[in-house]
Parts: C-alpha cells; structure tokens; sequence
C-alpha cells in the first residue's frame, strides 16, 4: 500500500537543489549538495501538529507537545541520461521532546555542518558514507518512518508507514480507536505537507492556506486517486468563486494552472501504464 499526492509547483519541474530552503511553517535546517555520480538532501524541520487552544501553555502545565521534528534524507542520480530522475530515500519523524531526538541531534547537525563545509564534487565514496550515516542515526532512533520517491513532475509516492517505538505505536492504535479516526492517513498526509513545504515556495496563495490537496491511498500503477485529487481543487475553485473578495478571485487563476498542469501530468502517467501493460502482453 502506498500514499500517493501531488507536489504543486510553478513550472511544474522540481529543483532537488532547493530542497530545504524553507521558512514555513518552520526555518529548516538542511544541506543539500552534488557529487559526480548524485543529488544529496538532508533537511530537518520542527513542526507544530497541535490543534489544542493555548497550546504552549498547557504543554508546559501538562508537560506534553505537540511539537514533531521531521526529517528528509534522500538522493538522485546525476549525469546526462538521469535528467529526469528521481528524489529516493526516508522520511522520519520524532517526537521532539523525547530520548530519540535528543540522541539524534547532535550527530545530526555534526552531518549537515560536514556536508554544507566539504566540498563533496569528486568525492563519491566520502558523500555516501555521511549520507548512510545519518540515514542509521535517524533509522535507530526515530518513532515513524516511512520510504519515499519524489518525482520532479510534483508527485510524491510514500510507502506504509514503519512505527519504531512499540510504546508509542501502541498509544497511537488506541488513540485511533477510541476516536474512530484514520491516524496512518494523517500522518501520512504531515509527511507530504514537510515534503512540500521544504520542496516549492508558495506564489499564489499564504503557506498555511496549502491543504487543499492530501494523499491518497493507491495501489501500484492505480491513478484512480487522481480523481480525489482533481474533485479537491475544483471544489475549492468553485467556493472561492462564491465569495466576493477579488484577491481570492485572482488567487484562484494560480489553483487553476496547478489544476492544468496536474491533469496533464496525470495525463502522462495514464499513458505510460498503458504502454506499459501493452508491452507486458506480447
């Protein structure tokens, strides 16, 4: 089972270079550097997932948080025949006020200093070791995890999510129950909104007005859940439409080039299945 939503961007092209830099909601902390043979990126991000009123003040009274640190730690092949590759690696999360993010931190920013002051260009053998580093530190410490492949059409594919801390899967099982509530597609839902933040910078509308599109869950080589997504943007078109603010109005022509641009981006991928089966019956 996999997760499965879109990216939006400008140009419809990501840039695995600017992977990082980013002040929402949050400033990340990241390096993001090249060698011969591949695109490094390693990003941290705090991220506040409360909905609680005075949320600062009850953590402190009741000494909970619902502040998580996010990780990003990926990579993709370089060179003339891998212009279109893809970003490759994990996304982790941490409960930031906890043994595991503490026992991480260190060794974490120890990496990204290494990696943002070496000059990595003809040293393959150097950039993997510190890449597969932090991947073991972040691995054997975080509480969730999860595979991921990001494309530079937007779309991002996130696999079953991993819970490394049985205390905490536990409580999370029992939240889920009691409230009768999808908490795997929540969390995967955060683990996109990370990616995209850290991936796009936000043109046409405020960042914290960006959740109009979620995940989906899909199975392989499925796009019925373009559907989900497409249903998303027009009906958040059509109510916007329905108010009388013009900058909303102009605001909507951006959500309406995303639309377009998505759609053929589908378009793309429907065909490239098709070939595909056909080719596998013969």
């Amino acid at each position: 089972m996999s997760y499965r939503g879109w990216v939006p961007t400008v140009n419809g092209r990501l840039s695995f270079k600017l992977i990082g830099e980013s002040r929402y909601p949050s400033e990340a902390d990241y390096a993001n550097f090249s060698t011969v043979s591949h695109q490094y990126a390693l990003a941290v991000q705090t991220r506040n997932l409360s909905d609680v009123l005075f949320d600062r003040f009850l953590s402190a009274l009741l000494s909970v948080s619902g502040e998580f640190n996010f990780y990003l730690c990926g990579r993709s092949r370089r060179g003339p025949g891998s212009a279109d590759a893809y970003l490759i690696g994990k996304l982790y999360v941490f409960r930031r006020f906890c043994e595991g993010s503490y026992a991480v931190s260190g060794g974490i920013k120890h990496l990204l200093t290494q990696m943002r002051n070496t000059t990595f260009l003809d040293q393959d053998d150097g950039a993997q070791s510190s890449y597969l580093s932090a991947h073991d530190l972040l691995a054997s410490n975080c509480d969730i995890s999860a595979d991921f492949v990001l494309r530079r059409n937007g779309m991002i594919s996130i696999s079953k999510l991993a819970w490394s801390d049985n205390e905490f899967a536990r409580n999370s099982v029992d939240y889920e129950q009691d409230r009768h509530v999808d908490l795997e597609q929540s969390v995967a839902d955060q683990l996109y909104f990370f990616v995209r933040d850290i991936s796009h910078q936000h043109q046409h509308h405020g960042p914290d007005a960006d959740t109009i599109i979620t995940t989906h869950r899909s199975q392989a080589d499925n796009l019925q859940w373009c559907n989900g997504v497409i249903y998303s943007l027009y009906f958040h078109i059509i109510n916007i439409k329905r108010r009388s603010d013009p900058i909303e109005h102009v605001r909507v022509l951006g959500i309406l080039a995303y639309l377009q641009s998505f759609k053929k981006v589908a378009e793309i991928r429907a065909e490239q299945i098709k070939k595909t089966a056909q080719s596998t019956l013969f």
